[in-house]
């Protein structure tokens, strides 16, 4: 969660891009975009509270983690 923190604060503090904020965490710009993406969909502001640890934190952005919709080709057998 520490580099969640690290992309909300070059984000929201010094407003920089994705490609700049991926080489200063070492990941790659697509998690900066998807991380920032989660962020706003959970309505995240920065500077993040002192109540909100790293288990809330990850609650509000991976709560739908392992809800793949999708569509299959031909239905399961039971």
């Amino acid at each position: 969660m520490r580099r969640v923190r690290e992309i909300l604060r070059y984000r929201f503090e010094q407003g920089l891009g994705h490609k700049s904020i991926a080489v200063r965490v070492g990941a790659a710009p697509s998690t900066v975009r998807e991380t920032l993406r989660r962020a706003a969909i959970a309505e995240l502001s920065w500077p993040l509270g002192d109540d909100i640890s790293d288990a809330v934190l990850e609650a509000a952005l991976y709560q739908a983690g392992g809800t793949k919709t999708g569509h299959r080709r031909s239905p399961e057998p039971d």
